[in-house]
């Protein structure tokens, strides 16, 4: 009996568990996801530095209508902490990013401020309150603080903070190994002339594509006719592999032989078949720590697997929480005909309309139409037996272009 969506999918998130961390360099770590949390060595800031430019200060020496200040020196960014101390009457020019010397308990911007070119003098034309302008040590982390958290990704951002804070290196999971094979006697190598009953095979490329953008490593075989030997060849060779992908061979012809082929080589079949259209022969299964995907020959079908299972068990291996893309609610353009049998995943257009999100079905000539199908950005979800929508009614949909921040629960409803 074939599994609901959302159970499937969650029998595949908890067979992908995070892999081993390992060491890179920070350069090497963008797109990754950090194994354990980044911890400040120092303070931060790790002096008391200026905000603004202006002239460091006593508060207290300030006037309601002003006062002069003596200028005793200039402090730059970069220069080290001054080994005087300020007194009344005394004021420092000061530069953004530069040390507050002992004494200064402010700084006053140099727009409030009136000094002449060569002048040992400067003019406060008014008060400041105690620690203005002033980014006090340790404002922003505390040694030991965490600055960044394990299972976050490391965009530009992420990795500015962990240099800024003096790391060279970082512990992330380690990017899962992908093979990627094709089955099927009608498929053949694009570039080579068609013969009668022939096919360009197309999913390697796809889900090797879909695998690099995910993070993975991919090695991507020729394509197994079908033969139960060759193709038990194919999968042994693969053993090595995290994540084994098949196309083809996974419905109920008289060649689709993968699922037998797998067992046979050691292969636990976790589920076979999943309540859902397009995509419903799906097949996944584990041997040892790494796991096995079968995935139909259908290019549409392939790739909408591929997304909503494949993909999520990657980001998952990678240290992903979450990996599954967001459930959105949105009203749909045009009126829609009761839901069938199975949850629909229809392919969809997600356009903003006035400041608000609304969907449309993308027209399509079936599941072998992989040309439209390819100018989705979302898939509409219609369950099984929804009755039919009328335009500017609420509908659940997947963003296609969202991948992460999804909750597994929301998808347990379908």
């Amino acid at each position: 009996m074939a599994l609901s969506f959302g159970f499937a999918l969650k029998t595949v998130l908890s067979s992908s568990n995070p892999l081993e961390p390992e060491t890179v360099d920070i350069a090497g770590a963008l797109g990754r996801v950090l194994a354990c949390p980044v911890t400040a060595i120092r303070d931060d800031p790790y002096f008391d530095r200026s905000a603004m430019d202006g002239y460091a200060l006593r508060s207290g020496d300030i006037d309601a209508d002003g006062s002069n200040l003596n200028v005793v020196c200039s402090i730059f960014a970069g220069d080290p902490l001054p080994q005087f101390e300020l007194v009344k009457g005394e004021a420092a020019r000061i530069m953004t990013g530069a040390p507050v010397p002992n004494g200064a308990d402010a700084v006053q911007i140099v727009e409030n401020t009136i000094s002449k070119p060569g002048s040992k003098t400067v003019q406060i034309l008014r008060p400041v309150s105690p620690g203005a302008n002033i980014r006090k040590r340790g404002e922003i982390a505390r040694v030991d603080d965490v600055i960044v958290e394990a299972g976050s990704v490391v965009d530009e951002e992420r990795s500015a903070v962990i240099v800024s804070a003096g790391y060279t290196h970082v512990n992330v999971f380690r990017r899962p190994s992908v093979r990627v094979l094709a089955t099927g006697d009608e498929l053949v190598e694009p570039g080579v002339p068609l013969a009668s009953g022939q096919l360009y095979e197309s999913n390697r490329t796809l889900i090797a594509a879909l695998c690099k953008q995910a993070g993975a490593i991919v090695s991507v075989g020729n394509i197994v006719p079908d033969d139960p030997r060759a193709l038990a060849e194919a999968i042994e060779a693969s053993i090595d592999f995290d994540v084994l992908v098949l196309s083809g061979g996974v419905s109920v012809g008289d060649k689709d032989m993968v699922a037998g082929v797998l067992e046979n080589q050691g292969v636990t079949i976790q589920f076979h078949g999943v309540s859902i259209q397009p995509g419903k022969p799906l097949l996944f299964g584990k041997r040892g720590q790494g796991i096995v995907f079968g995935l139909p020959g259908n290019p549409v079908s392939a790739a909408v697997t591929a997304k909503l299972f494949l993909v999520p068990a990657l980001l998952r291996l990678q240290g992903i929480e979450d990996p599954l893309p967001p459930v959105l609610r949105m009203p749909v353009r045009a009126s829609l005909h009761p839901g069938g049998q199975r949850l629909f995943l229809a392919p969809a257009a997600v356009e903003c309309v006035n400041g608000h999100f609304e969907v449309a079905k993308i027209s399509t000539q079936g599941s072998a139409d992989a040309v439209h199908h390819a100018r989705r950005n979302a898939f509409l979800v219609r369950p099984a037996n929804a009755p039919a929508a009328n335009s500017g009614d609420g509908v659940s949909v997947i963003m296609d272009s969202l991948r992460t921040g999804g909750n597994i629960a929301d998808y347990l409803d379908f």
